[in-house]
């Protein structure tokens, strides 16, 4: 949970700033799109609809240049959310199997070899662009 009164100073300060400057952070996204999405009640029939408006309430985020404290505290409730209901729609398919005396072992560990094969390769994509990341000039390099 984002500490409400760290968000709500960050929110001052930066209507404060915004005013003095004439300038305003507009959202580029629709937030009450997001937000009520966000209201609904977490199933697996909801599940995309929840992943996508978490992504966007953390694009949303960083689109109107809140702290990096506040970022990262977004993007830890997001990655454990969309993880959650993963997870709630492996146990709930699980359940199913089981009532319906379908669950075979053997292809639960097929589908897990696979799972791994899957998030190996997402893992190597955010490698590749991390290393790319890295190649971005910093403030410490020189020119030669």
């Amino acid at each position: 949970m984002i500490p409400a009164t760290s968000l709500e100073k960050q929110i001052a300060a930066l209507t404060k700033e915004n005013a003095t400057l004439h300038k305003r952070l507009d959202p580029v996204l629709c937030e009450p799109a997001i937000l009520g999405t966000l209201a609904l009640p977490c199933s697996v029939e909801t599940s995309p609809s929840l992943q996508l408006a978490s992504m966007l309430a953390l694009c949303d985020i960083f689109d109107r240049r809140l702290s990096r404290d506040s970022f990262e505290i977004v993007a830890a409730h997001v990655t454990a959310l969309c993880g959650m209901l993963g997870r709630l729609a492996i146990a709930e398919s699980v359940i199913r199997m089981i009532d319906k005396k379908t669950f075979d072992r053997d292809k639960m560990e097929t589908a897990a070899k696979e799972l791994v094969v899957f998030a190996e390769a997402e893992r190597r994509a955010i490698v590749k662009q991390m290393e790319l990341v890295a190649q971005v000039p910093t403030s410490e390099d020189t020119i030669q």
